[in-house]
């Protein structure tokens, strides 16, 4: 359903006023009216040779943007690799830890004519298409996811989902989003059934599992080597906390590559018991033992903020570090069939430490809101950088001064107030 485990962002004030008027079906101005004949003249349908000169761009750009990141240029040259885009604020769930269910988010779905827009504008550039920003991406008429994959199809782009998979839909529409998604990430929260439909308000365990292992088993019947990678995003609070090294074992049954563990970010003082110590002795033996049983398994334990100070140190012998080393390795080379050479870049170029605060977002990825604002990220206290069809283009707002700003003093003794305690940044 989101990017983070509830870090939601909200659109200004203005957005929901001022959203843009729908395009006519002909998409844009000067468009053929036949939509078969509007495909058929896009970027992504141009032959063999257009589309290979197009993969060949977006794999340079992948370089330069990785390299330009890790050496923190202010004003890259380099186009962003992913596009986050907000197309609903929809959300069928009312979970107990999220901003969706204490305050009052408008229930948005993009204008149609504003997505074709952004569509002509940024597809054929970037590598890689989110639907994560704010709420759920299947909370849209089926007609528009549709009109998305499709588009992903056409211009051949990755395509990453963040979703609480309750509205995957049939069969055959599981077996498509299987095929066509690079990543796929599940919001999931507890290992029984109890904890689970207690936290996530509005759906039922049965309903969930049964989404997800329906899009595992469609997974399981393309080849290895075309298989999305499977992540879930889980919020560490007191009431999961405890059922983590179980819940790792069930993704392990499901094929995920990566549990993510985020500590619970606080949405309402109601929450607030919620909250974990992590100098609990009860907290660090859950963490140890979900780690431990990661690390014996094919399922990766990625453990953020507070949780990552929290572990306890690894006590194996080097015997038994060795012996782990295979599994190290498949964990680390399993992404790359979906995910890319980009993978490879930045898992490489994260090595060289530069500065000591490192965000991806600034680096490579952009966030386009329910109204065309180009937004900083997910922190709840985003920044708008600017605003599509607002007097300038994309290019011009990624290299303009706001962005250039907040990247030069993110490393500074100032930075933007929104980076000083972001659990996301990589320290």
């Amino acid at each position: 359903m989101i990017q983070g485990p509830n870090s939601l962002p909200r659109p200004s004030d203005h957005a929901m006023s001022s959203l843009p008027a729908a395009a006519p079906d002909t998409t844009l101005a000067g468009a053929p009216a036949s939509a078969d004949a509007e495909r058929a003249l896009r970027p992504g349908r141009r032959g063999l040779l257009g589309r290979g000169m197009r993969s060949l761009r977006r794999r340079l750009n992948e370089l330069h943007s990785a390299v330009e990141e890790r050496f923190k240029v202010a004003r890259p040259r380099s186009w962003p690799i992913f596009l986050n885009l907000q197309h609903t604020s929809i959300c069928n769930l009312r979970c107990r830890m999220c901003q969706q269910a204490w305050d009052d988010i408008p229930q948005v779905v993009m204008e149609r004519g504003l997505y074709r827009r952004i569509r002509a504008a940024t597809f054929d550039r970037v590598s890689e298409l989110s639907l994560s920003v704010m709420g759920d991406p299947f909370c849209v008429s089926r007609d528009f996811i549709d009109e998305i994959l499709r588009d992903v199809e056409d211009y051949g782009l990755r395509l990453e989902i963040t979703t609480n998979a309750t509205r995957l839909g049939d069969e055959a529409q599981v077996r498509r989003l299987a095929r066509l998604v690079s990543h796929m990430i599940f919001s999931f929260d507890g290992a029984t059934k109890e904890t689970f439909e207690s936290i996530r308000i509005g759906t039922s365990w049965e309903r969930v599992t049964g989404q997800i292992e329906a899009f595992v088993r469609a997974t399981r019947e393309l080849a290895p080597w075309r298989r999305p990678l499977i992540d879930v995003n889980y919020v560490l609070m007191r009431s999961t906390l405890a059922e983590l090294p179980r819940f790792v074992e069930l993704a392990e049954s499901w094929g995920v590559h990566t549990v993510r563990a985020f500590p619970m970010t606080l949405a309402h003082e109601s929450m607030r018991d919620e909250i974990v110590d992590w100098r609990e002795e009860t907290a660090q033996a859950a963490l140890a033992e979900a780690m431990r049983l990661s690390r014996r398994g094919r399922v990766r334990l990625h453990l953020a903020g507070e949780a990552a100070a929290a572990l306890p140190a690894d006590r194996s012998s080097l015997g038994a570090r060795l012996a782990a080393l295979p599994r190290t390795l498949g964990k680390i080379l399993r992404p790359i069939p979906s995910q890319g050479l980009n993978h490879v870049f930045e898992k490489t170029l994260h090595h060289i430490a530069v500065k000591r605060r490192e965000c991806g977002y600034l680096g490579g990825k952009v966030y386009l809101l329910l109204n065309g604002e180009v937004s900083t990220c997910c922190h709840p206290d985003y920044m708008v950088m600017g605003r599509l069809g607002g007097g300038e283009g994309l290019e011009a707002t990624w290299r303009g001064d706001d962005y250039a700003s907040v990247r030069a003093a993110l490393n500074s003794e100032r930075p933007a107030d929104p980076c000083r305690d972001c659990h996301l940044l990589r320290r």
